[in-house]
C-alpha cells in the first residue's frame, strides 16, 4: 500500500530494520515524476492496459478504468486502503478509489496488482491530493452533546469503533447497479459535506456527510441495492442504518425517527428503509447521509456523479 516513510526517532533508528517495501514506495514517489517526462505513467508499454485518473481532493472519488484483453486486474491499494475492480464492458474493468475527508495532501501513489500470485506484476500511478474547500457552520446544541459525561464518552468510542469495523470490510460481490440516487424525495441540502462544524462556539470536526432537509416522518429510500448490516440507535447519529453495497462501498442514513428494515435484508434502489427524524445530536429533523469507500469517507454527491459517469 502506498505509504510515505516517517522519520524514525533518534532512539529507534538503530533498532528498526529497513522496511524494503516502504523504501521502494518512497523512492517511487520521487522517481515517477521524473520518469513521466520520458514516458507517460498513465499509459503502459503493454498495449492491453490503459489507466485514466484525475487529481484528487479530500473527500473526493477517483475513477480508474483499465482495459485488458487477457487477465483482468486483481486489486489495488491507495492511502492505506484496498480497492477492487469490477467489469464495466468488454475487457474493461473499473474501480472507485476514495480519498478520505482527512487524507494528507501531496503526491501519493495508486498501486495496482495485476494478479493474485506471488510476484505478480504491479503498476504505480501518481496522484496529487489537495485539501478540500470547506466552509464553516455554527450550531448551538445541548451541552451534554458536546461534552458528554465519561460513561457516555465510552459509549461513543465503542459506537465509532463498531462503525469503522463494519465499513472497513469489503465483501467480494458488487451488489449495486447503475447510478446512486438521493435517498429522499426532497433533495434540499441543509448542510454540505465537509463543512467545519463549530458547536457552542468551539470548532469540533468536519461534517462527514450530507444533510437533507425533511419533516419528521418523511420517507427515506435506499440509494442503491445492497445488504443492511446495521440498524442501531447511536448516541451522536441517532437511529442509523448502514447498507453494504459490495466491494467496500457503504452508505449510512442517520437521525431517523423510524427504521423499517433489519440486519440481513437485501434492499433494492428506492426501497423504503425508514423515516426522517431528529434522533441523536441534532437541531431539528433531517437526514444525515454518509458514503464510505474502503473505509474512506467521501462526498455522497461525488458518489452519485462517479457512478452516473461509469453507468453511461
Amino acid at each position: 500500500m502506498p505509504i510515505l516513510m516517517r522519520k524514525p526517532s533518534r532512539n529507534s533508528y538503530k533498532k528498526e530494520p529497513l522496511n524494503k517495501g516502504l523504501a521502494l514506495r518512497a523512492l517511487l514517489i520521487i522517481l515517477i515524476p521524473l520518469l513521466m517526462a520520458i514516458s507517460p505513467i498513465g499509459q503502459s508499454t503493454d498495449s492491453t492496459s490503459l489507466l485514466t485518473a484525475k487529481n484528487s481532493a479530500q473527500g473526493s472519488i477517483t475513477t480508474i478504468t483499465m482495459t485488458f484483453k487477457e487477465k483482468p486486474p486483481h486489486k489495488g491499494y491507495f492511502n492505506s486502503g484496498e480497492f477492487a475492480f469490477f467489469n464495466t464492458g468488454t475487457d474493461t474493468y473499473t474501480a472507485l478509489v476514495g480519498t478520505d475527508l482527512y487524507a494528507k495532501g501531496g503526491r501519493q501513489l495508486i498501486e495496482v496488482s495485476l494478479g493474485d500470485e506471488v510476484g505478480a506484476r504491479r503498476r504505480y500511478y501518481p496522484i496529487d491530493v489537495s485539501g478540500g474547500e470547506f466552509g464553516f457552520e455554527s450550531f448551538t446544541v445541548a451541552k451534554k452533546m458536546v461534552t458528554p459525561p465519561s460513561k457516555t464518552k465510552s459509549r461513543i468510542a465503542e459506537e465509532r469503533k463498531l462503525v469503522r469495523g463494519l465499513t472497513s470490510k469489503a465483501t467480494e460481490k458488487k451488489l449495486w447497479h447503475g447510478a446512486f440516487e438521493l435517498p429522499t424525495n426532497n433533495g434540499d441540502v441543509s448542510s454540505a459535506f465537509g463543512t467545519n462544524r463549530v458547536l457552542n462556539g468551539t470548532k469540533r470536526y468536519r461534517h462527514n456527510g450530507l444533510d437533507l432537509r425533511g419533516q419528521t416522518g418523511k420517507t427515506v429510500f435506499a440509494s442503491n441495492k445492497g445488504r443492511v448490516v446495521m440498524t442501531k440507535a447511536l448516541y451522536i447519529s441517532g437511529n442509523t442504518i448502514a447498507i453494504d453495497h459490495g466491494l467496500g462501498l457503504y452508505t449510512m442514513y442517520s437521525h431517523l425517527s423510524k427504521m423499517t428494515v433489519k440486519v440481513g435484508d437485501v434492499v433494492d434502489k428506492g426501497t423504503v428503509i425508514g423515516e426522517i427524524g431528529a434522533t441523536g445530536r441534532v437541531t431539528g429533523p433531517h437526514l444525515h447521509w454518509v458514503a464510505k469507500i474502503n473505509g474512506a469517507t467521501v462526498s455522497p454527491l461525488e458518489l452519485i456523479e462517479a457512478t452516473r459517469l461509469i453507468s453511461g
